[in-house]
């Protein structure tokens, strides 16, 4: 019975009919231990479910499956983490937000979800005015990840920051640099009309 209804909710979720997906892959969790299936696929059932609820905007019940997803299953928790954390930015909650961020970059060092992670850590910390904590992690994903779009992203997001701060001499050495390094990309359109 689980499996079927596990793999009946991939067939939806497959076809982005997230409201019709999750309740079978919420039935999978509900039967838990009582069938036989594996805390693997339970956890994942519960990241189906969580990301179901995500896509119809049911956020507190996302960040539930999202954590018993970590619990039962550690080893799919950076993604979890990552969106739970969206979930908290999405709910204006950026101090939480940063906390889940920290939590994944702590305990997943090498997952594929850190520059991502670094650069959503950046916004939350522009979203609450913490510009130099910003401006910081900024820096790491352009240091770290330099050829990726989250870097073009990064260096166009401190020079806004200098900007709005009124360190306009850092602003435009910010603003250079991006086009510089990025030419014809959007950033680098915007940086020339912020410069004039």
């Amino acid at each position: 019975v689980s499996l079927s209804n596990y793999g009946l909710g991939y067939v939806y979720y497959r076809n982005q009919e997230y409201d019709k997906a999750w309740p079978y892959f919420r039935t999978v969790v509900d039967l838990n231990d009582n069938t036989g299936v594996g805390n693997d696929i339970i956890a994942d059932a519960c990241l189906r479910t969580a990301d179901c609820l995500f896509y119809g905007r049911q956020y507190d019940a996302a960040k539930e499956y999202y954590t018993t997803a970590i619990n039962l299953n550690m080893s799919i928790g950076d993604y979890a983490l990552y969106q739970t954390a969206l979930v908290n930015g999405l709910q204006r909650n950026y101090d939480r937000k940063i906390q889940d961020l920290n939590r994944l970059l702590d305990m997943y060092p090498e997952s594929p979800y850190v520059p991502s992670a670094l650069y959503e850590q950046g916004r939350a910390y522009q979203q609450t005015d913490k510009s130099r904590d910003a401006v910081r992690v900024f820096s790491r994903i352009k240091s770290d990840y330099p050829g990726t779009d989250l870097a073009r992203k990064a260096s166009a997001e401190s020079a806004l920051i200098y900007y709005q701060n009124g360190n306009y001499d850092d602003a435009i050495e910010a603003y250079k640099e991006v086009i510089s390094k990025y030419p014809g990309s959007d950033e680098a359109r915007t940086a020339l009309v912020d410069l004039k």
